[in-house]
């Protein structure tokens, strides 16, 4: 089930790397990002994948 959250801010710098919504930074984990206006409102839906493995070479890497 999806969560809804408030959206009060997006920042978004493509040049230095810059993901953040409502001050969190997105940039790493998200996969896609769509964003709607419509009837005098702002929508954003993000996709974030999140990783499971016991494997410790990519739970180091994991920057």
């Amino acid at each position: 089930m999806a969560q809804i959250k408030e959206l009060k801010t997006l920042n978004l710098d493509i040049d230095k790397g810059i993901c953040e919504v409502n001050g969190r930074d997105i940039s790493k984990s998200t996969s896609e990002l769509k964003m709607e206006f419509s009837e005098d409102h702002w929508s954003l839906v993000i996709t974030e994948d999140t990783v499971y493995t016991s494997d410790p070479r990519m739970l180091l890497s994991r920057d």
